[in-house]
């Protein structure tokens, strides 16, 4: 390996074009992943992410990724890999057919999970692609590049929701949603771009410097805590001990946490005081409304609490039992809470991805599920073990992907996260990465031979 951790591969000097382009690609898919426009499927309104169907386009490619890595995923990953890819699909198609069979319809959030599925497959297929097809020089241009736009987007979504604006969480038109209409899942994207700029620190610090890449993780992890969700925290901690454990370094999360503190607690010390001041201050009605409905945004909490949870869970474990082996369908369980014609039915849904994919797709499809990802979690641990000393980048992106997979874990226990595009991108980016260095390794040992 060449001076200064750099793999032998790190590919040759990108011409001023190809760096726009890679730029230009970053800023698009960071900013398209976050628009939600609203399309109407049998008789629903159903959010997709605006960038699905520019990466449908990679979704063919998915079964000839398989056919072409099928010796690397069953060596690296696991030896059942690709029929384990094979076999959720399967297990989402039964679970569509047998939510059709117990309704008698097509429900629409069915579909919207069904056809979710292949979208996913697509995000991290197109995630792996690009990691094999880009040098390495590329990829940390696109890595980047996307952190950074990632963090504009961050700050963007803190300075209106600080004022307290709806647009963050609501309506940017008719049939467009804003940044965080779902304030979970820009949560768990804000944390996977903090895990990318830890992770590829070594990296990313020498166009950052420390100071700034410290700042910029601060501030997504405070946009993060905008969703003002248990899980998350519970989420940065877990984050913390994994990335403290392997790397060793303390302080910089210590310094990360502080500032990441002060610049979410400021704004709302600061808004709590100017609502009991405003009105003995000159500022006008219009100045004081603004502070109070920003001190309320910083005092409330979630529209589902607890109760509703548990509730939700209760209801979710008895129909579990009705057909615990091949579950109750895709969308039943949403189906049978709108029919009670509760006011908060609409919103009563499994906030817990285990527990979801018990309940609609029943033990065979936790089964397949828990499975894929207990290997994939390993196939991390290890490639960081024996990547670290021999190729850091790769290294790098074996702790991104078991990063990404805690946090995920973890705030899915509390939430539905299944159906986020950014962590099944970056596991892909991960996966490409740690794929190429093999790749590398076995072309060195043939040359050698």
């Amino acid at each position: 390996m060449p001076a200064g951790g750099e793999p032998a591969n790190s590919g040759p000097a990108m011409t001023a074009l190809m760096r726009r382009a890679i730029c230009a690609a970053a800023i698009i898919f960071a900013v398209s992943l976050h628009m939600q426009p609203t399309l109407s499927i049998a008789g629903a309104d159903l959010r997709v992410s605006l960038s699905d169907g520019a990466i449908l386009i990679f979704l063919p490619l998915f079964a000839w990724l398989c056919f072409r890595l099928w010796p690397q995923l069953r060596r690296e990953i696991s030896p059942c890999w690709p029929i384990l890819a094979i076999a959720a699909t399967l297990v989402m198609a039964a679970g569509f057919a047998n939510g059709i069979n117990a309704l008698g319809r097509t429900e629409p959030w069915a579909l919207t999970k069904f056809a979710g599925w292949f979208a996913l497959l697509a995000y991290i297929s197109a995630g792996c692609l690009l990691a094999r097809a880009l040098p390495g020089t590329a990829m940390r241009l696109f890595i980047r590049t996307y952190t950074a736009t990632l963090g504009l987007i961050v700050l963007a979504f803190m300075g209106l929701a600080s004022v307290g604006a709806n647009w963050p969480f609501g309506q940017l038109g008719p049939r467009l949603s804003g940044l965080a209409s779902n304030p979970n899942a820009f949560a768990l994207a804000a944390l996977c771009g903090v895990v990318l700029l830890l992770s590829f620190r070594d990296r990313l610090e020498k166009k950052l410097g420390r100071f700034g890449l410290e700042a910029l993780s601060a501030f997504m992890v405070a946009g993060a805590l905008f969703s003002r969700s248990l899980a998350l925290l519970i989420a940065v901690a877990v984050i913390w001990l994994v990335y403290i454990s392997i790397r060793k370094d303390f302080r910089s999360l210590f310094r990360i946490s502080l500032l990441a503190l002060l610049i979410y607690g400021t704004p709302g010390a600061a808004f709590s005081a100017l609502s009991y001041i405003a009105p003995a201050l000159v500022l006008g009605k219009g100045a004081s409304g603004i502070f109070s409905k920003a001190n309320k945004f910083y005092a409330s909490g979630q529209n589902i609490g607890i109760a509703a949870r548990i509730t939700s869970t209760y209801r979710a474990l008895d129909l579990w039992k009705s057909r615990p082996i091949p579950g109750a369908g895709l969308g039943v369980f949403l189906a049978y809470e709108r029919e009670r014609g509760e006011p908060e039915a609409d919103l009563t849904q499994i906030h817990n991805t285990a527990l979801w994919i018990m309940t609609e797709l029943g033990l065979a499809g936790f089964a397949v599920f828990g499975t894929a990802f207990v290997s994939l979690l390993i196939f991390f641990y290890r490639s960081e073990k024996w990547l670290r000393g021999r190729d850091p980048p790769a290294a790098d992106a074996a702790l991104a992907g078991l990063l990404v997979m805690a946090g995920w874990f973890t705030m899915s226990l509390a939430h539905e996260l299944m159906y986020q595009r950014v962590p099944w991108f970056i596991l892909g980016l991960c996966m490409g990465m740690i794929f190429a260095a093999g790749q590398n390794r076995d072309t060195e040992a043939a040359q050698i031979a």
